[in-house]
């Protein structure tokens, strides 16, 4: 017996959720298909790794214990965790879980990208104020992008 419409094919798609997180709301998360992790970053200070495939949890990483506003995930397996705390304490790390470097910029970083060899801030540069007159006083933000290599 032949089906009613032969050109539909059923397709079946499995889709892992990754779960963990206890706090409601997880800040950030970083794909890479090509190391095949997921990671995410959470208001409690922990960072969970998963397989993108199949959603197998790899780790945890806990870098200062402070809530996780941005983290990034580079192809060559390194992990780069911005924490809240005056938002300039950035950690590395291998997906392994071992800390690569920790580093405390005097600047608060607005966003952050990673590259195979390169860490590419861009901060906030916040100049002192300067007094136009006696009732008015002007503070000026100069946003500017730092590039460093990532073991400096």
């Amino acid at each position: 017996m032949y089906p009613l419409y032969p050109h539909c094919i059923l397709r079946i798609l499995c889709i892992p959720t990754v779960s963990g997180i206890d706090v409601i709301r997880f800040s950030p998360l970083g794909v890479s298909t090509k190391p095949d992790l997921v990671v995410s970053g959470s208001l409690d200070g922990t960072c969970k790794i998963h397989t993108v495939e199949h959603g197998i949890y790899v780790r945890i990483l806990c870098p200062a214990g402070d809530p996780i506003v941005n983290l990034q995930l580079s192809s060559e397996r390194h992990i780069l965790i911005q924490i809240e705390k005056d938002d300039a304490y950035l950690f590395l790390y291998s997906i392994n879980g071992d800390l690569i470097r920790t580093k405390k910029l005097q600047n608060k970083v607005v966003d952050m990208l990673l590259n195979d060899q390169h860490i590419i801030l861009a901060v906030n540069h916040v100049s002192l104020p300067q007094s136009t007159n006696k009732k008015e006083s002007t503070i000026s933000v100069v946003t500017r992008i730092v590039i460093q290599h990532m073991l400096d």
